[in-house]
């Protein structure tokens, strides 16, 4: 996911690595999420979940105030492995 301009959505972008019982890993593997602009998101900018494998965040900006978060790593599973993120501009947010 790279070069999008997302405005004012209620999670800017959403990586679901996991079941809807939040229990049952559904990995993803191999993902970059790079250079995009989130502006005014609802809740979250960009939102990481489950079972994660060689996933790169890096060069976004992230522009507005989120209701509860800029980047929200949520019930990251043990299985994990190689996550980046790095080099994301966060700016007129009070959390990032």
């Amino acid at each position: 996911i790279q070069d999008c301009v997302i405005k004012n959505p209620q999670v800017g972008i959403n990586v679901m690595a996991l079941a809807s019982d939040y229990r049952t890993a559904t990995p993803v593997s191999r993902l970059v999420i790079r250079r995009n602009m989130i502006v005014d998101p609802g809740a979250f900018a960009i939102v990481l979940r489950g079972e994660l494998h060689q996933v790169q965040v890096v060069g976004n900006i992230l522009q507005g105030n989120p209701g509860l978060a800029a980047i929200q790593l949520d019930k990251i599973l043990d299985e994990t492995s190689d996550v980046l993120i790095a080099n994301n501009t966060v700016f007129e947010a009070d959390t990032a």
